[in-house]
């Protein structure tokens, strides 16, 4: 991602982080699913580019900002 673009790959990981908390997450309104792939872009251009890590992030960020 230091290019200042995202290349095929980077794609793919943002999606398949994407494609996975959607589908653990229930996530199905179209405001969450915007949110959601935002948080994904950021963290990633700020350099989480480990799937993983980036996907644990972002559940961890949306966790701490659910109403209790």
């Amino acid at each position: 991602m230091s290019r200042g673009y995202f290349a095929a790959e980077d794609i793919e990981i943002c999606k398949k982080v994407f494609d996975d908390i959607c589908a653990t997450g229930h996530i199905t309104s179209e405001y969450e699913r915007i949110e959601l792939a935002s948080q994904i872009i950021y963290f990633y251009q700020h350099g989480v580019t480990i799937e993983d890590s980036l996907e644990q992030l972002v559940v961890s960020m949306a966790e701490r900002q659910r109403p209790t």
